[in-house]
């Protein structure tokens, strides 16, 4: 089935494609999923990549369900610190499934 995604949903998939810190070799080597579903982006921080883009919350969470609905892709859960003197908790995370890293390397 050919997936296809509006402007603003291909943006979010890329802000949720993207993998801080990673080192020359493996920048160079294209796009890395996360290593296991605990970890990914929060929704805080999609919203916080996708401020120069000046999107609504309203269109990010259509994104995410869109993309979660063509398995682009998952949920997961990531450990947030609450800060200081507090618990840490769970935070709903998105990550990119292999299929979402075909999608972007096949564009």
């Amino acid at each position: 089935m050919e997936v296809s995604l509006n402007t603003n949903t291909f943006k979010v998939l890329k802000a949720i494609s993207v993998v801080p810190n990673l080192t020359e070799e493996e920048k160079a080597s294209g796009i890395k999923r996360l290593s296991s579903y605990t970890e990914g982006v929060t929704k805080a921080i999609i919203a916080n990549r996708m401020k120069k883009l000046n999107l609504s919350t309203s269109t990010i969470n259509r994104s995410i369900k869109v993309l979660c609905e063509n398995e682009l892709i998952a949920e997961g859960l990531k450990i947030t610190d609450c800060g200081a003197g507090r618990k840490r908790g769970y935070s709903k995370s998105y990550y990119i499934t292999d299929k979402g890293i075909d999608f972007l390397n096949n564009l």
